[in-house]
């Protein structure tokens, strides 16, 4: 029973001996240390920083804010150079609004991951997070010592595994202390800086005006959404039907141009039911965003008419034309009647507007005797409908000398232009679907007369 017990012992004892025999000959997972490691990434990332001669557009968001500033997005134009130089372009309320340039350090550093540092003051990165700058830069109402709260150093958490830019141009970084997401996109080799921002800069103010107030339309799914203020860069976003004030939502996107298309990206991925979307492309002929590949996603001007019929029974704006607004050649004669109308009965003709009086949409006509202004009003009724709006003369507006009466009775060309204009119109944007400043009224029944109007 002793040799027995003693057996099992040293049995025991040996395989012990051979698993600590094998622990010992187990190879090593990596084949260089971690400084080694680190070592690599950085100067992965590094080249691929560096290899894009044309440089690359970043947007820059500082903050996950919503709010004017820190919420708006920021275009940065950023060229690598392999002496651990780089140049940071940019054009915004930040270098004020002029294009500006600035030139520092940068490196890739290791800090549990590859990191972008600009680890030397450029003026164009740091005047986002120096406490020393405004948070609305020029606005007396904001303190100094604030500043918007960016990042200079941020995590690289996607890149291209190689240089081929061609097949992988997107950077993505994420600020080291606001955790906001950046995308770099890699610029051609010819890019020049300054007419790149002027391109972006003037398709974005056409596209998205801060002066006339028509809105957007974002398709996703069965969803349909108003889109308010996008020439601030904060898009506020309703779904159709609901009521504004209490459902709309705040948007931040940003322009960027590649490949010779523009395209709208917002910060924030959209959501509605299965379907998300977070970029889209301008398609010319179309004059619309749409997402690539499916342009049942899309975003798109208001609708003209519903538009035009809105402004015209608003209290505080008008349509106007004059004499010289595009017009067909034979709406020009019969404006130009009128004038002769005018003129023979001592009188200058100025323009005339569409706009709300009171309880009426009326059809004002201003006009000047000596350095006096006058003007008078002519009841127009407006019947929107699904292929057209349907103008009709009703009456001059009742005044206390009859003044609609002898004008009308002066200048009996103006019956023969109120009977041209009282039928139905096509309106159509004479610019752009996105830019409703100026639209085109063309007569249904003879698509060759038209005229343009204009909104103030």
């Amino acid at each position: 029973m002793k040799i027995y017990k003693i057996f099992q012992y040293a049995m025991l004892f040996g395989a012990a001996l051979m698993i600590n025999a094998c622990a010992g000959e187990e190879e090593d997972i990596f084949d260089q240390s971690a400084a080694e490691r680190l070592n690599t990434s950085s100067d992965k990332y590094s080249s691929i920083l560096e290899g894009a001669k044309g440089g690359w557009v970043v947007e820059y968001y500082p903050t996950n804010s919503n709010a004017p500033t820190t919420g708006e997005g920021y275009l940065w134009l950023v060229k690598f150079f392999n002496d651990q130089q780089v140049l940071v372009a940019m054009n915004n309320q930040f270098s004020n609004n002029i294009y500006a340039e600035d030139s520092s350090a940068w490196e890739v550093i290791t800090d549990n991951g590859p990191v972008l540092s600009f680890n030397s003051f450029n003026k164009n990165v740091h005047s986002f997070s120096d406490p020393d700058v405004q948070s609305i830069p020029g606005n007396d109402d904001n303190v100094w010592g604030v500043g918007v709260g960016g990042d200079y150093e941020f995590v690289i958490v996607d890149a291209p595994v190689t240089k081929n830019a061609a097949e992988e141009p997107f950077v993505m970084l994420k600020g080291k202390k606001r955790g906001t997401y950046n995308r770099m996109t890699q610029l051609p080799d010819t890019t020049n800086f300054q007419q790149y921002l002027a391109d972006v800069q003037s398709f974005q103010k056409s596209k998205f005006s801060t002066s006339i107030p028509n809105k957007c339309m974002m398709t996703i799914g069965e969803e349909h959404y108003y889109i308010t203020n996008a020439g601030t860069g904060i898009a506020g976003m309703y779904l159709e039907n609901e009521d504004p004030l209490t459902t709309t939502t705040q948007h931040p996107f940003m322009v960027t141009k590649r490949d010779g298309k523009y395209y709208l990206r917002f910060r924030s991925s959209m959501k509605s039911d299965d379907i998300t979307v977070q970029e889209f492309v301008y398609n010319k002929d179309a004059d619309r965003f749409e997402v690539e590949g499916n342009d049942a996603l899309r975003i798109e001007g208001e609708p003209v008419q519903h538009f035009f019929v809105e402004q015209m029974n608003s209290n505080s704006h008008r349509w106007q034309w004059t004499a010289s607004s595009d017009m067909s050649d034979s709406f020009a004669t019969l404006l130009s009647q009128v004038v002769q109308g005018f003129r023979s009965a001592g009188y200058t003709f100025t323009n005339m507007q569409f706009r709300r009086v009171n309880e009426n949409v009326v059809l004002r006509i201003q006009y000047r005797q000596r350095s006096s202004s006058s003007a008078v009003d002519y009841i127009f009724s407006v019947d929107e409908q699904a292929d057209g709006v349907v103008l009709k003369y009703v009456s001059p507006v009742p005044t206390a000398n009859n003044s609609g009466e002898r004008i009308l009775t002066a200048i009996p060309s103006i019956n023969d232009l109120f009977t041209a204009l009282s039928q139905k119109v096509a309106v159509t944007p004479a610019i752009s679907n996105f830019n409703l400043s100026t639209v085109k009224l063309a007569m249904v029944n003879d698509n060759n007369t038209w005229f343009n109007v204009t909104w103030y």
